[in-house]
């Protein structure tokens, strides 16, 4: 049995136990789950077997695998590896081009529907108004993919609905310039993933004054 087939039978089985020491399976439940034949679920099992990773007790209804502890023992030095690999993946600042946006930053931030939600679960009113940030679409999806994340809900008013946004804590920044704010991931957007939308407490462009072209940071917050 090679490495491969070793970390997915483990992988496979740890995520059934859901913790318990025991599971209860049979080789066709498993079979019609991974895409396999009974046969391969029979061989690797026995590989497994073998290899003095698992225990098996055949019975009436299917079969009782036990996880051993060199089972549990490979398993943490899997997760040490992608541990490890997923830590280096992440990005824990991000660039961006101010640039222009399409005017609807300030009327959604002027809001009471937002306003109220923003005072209660981010601490602050914004700035009627959203920095726009031209960024790397991959960057920002790892950027954001370590940062906690807070749900602003929609709402309805007599004339429309309203959709709702992921509010993401960050720091700003501009040299030795500093503010802390949030990256906004509204459901409903026009914006491509190519643009990061900011909100913070002060206007940045006029008290940092700066223009679009100008490059800041953000950091986590």
């Amino acid at each position: 049995m090679n490495w491969d087939d070793t970390a997915a039978m483990l992988l496979y089985l740890a995520k059934r136990s859901e913790g318990n020491k025991e599971i209860d399976l049979s080789t066709l439940s498993i079979a019609q789950e991974v895409g396999l034949s009974q046969q391969s679920v029979s061989r690797k099992l026995k590989g497994c077997e073998d290899e003095g990773l698992i225990a098996r007790t055949v019975h009436g209804q299917g079969i009782t695998i036990t996880l051993t502890q060199k089972a549990v023992t490979l398993l943490r030095e899997y997760q040490m590896i992608l541990s490890k690999y997923f830590k280096m993946q992440q990005v824990i600042s991000l660039k961006g081009i101010i640039a222009s946006g399409l005017g609807e930053g300030k009327y959604y931030m002027s809001l009471e529907g937002y306003k109220q939600q923003f005072q209660e679960r981010l601490g602050y009113i914004p700035f009627e108004g959203t920095l726009n940030l031209t960024v790397q679409p991959a960057q920002l999806e790892a950027f954001v993919a370590a940062l906690p994340s807070v749900r602003i809900e929609g709402f309805t008013t007599s004339q429309r609905t309203f959709g709702g946004l992921i509010a993401y804590p960050i720091i700003i920044s501009l040299g030795t310039k500093k503010v802390s704010g949030h990256l906004i991931m509204p459901e409903r957007t026009v914006h491509t993933k190519a643009v990061a939308e900011i909100i913070c407490p002060i206007h940045v462009r006029k008290v940092w004054k700066i223009t679009n072209g100008a490059v800041v940071t953000l950091a986590h917050g």
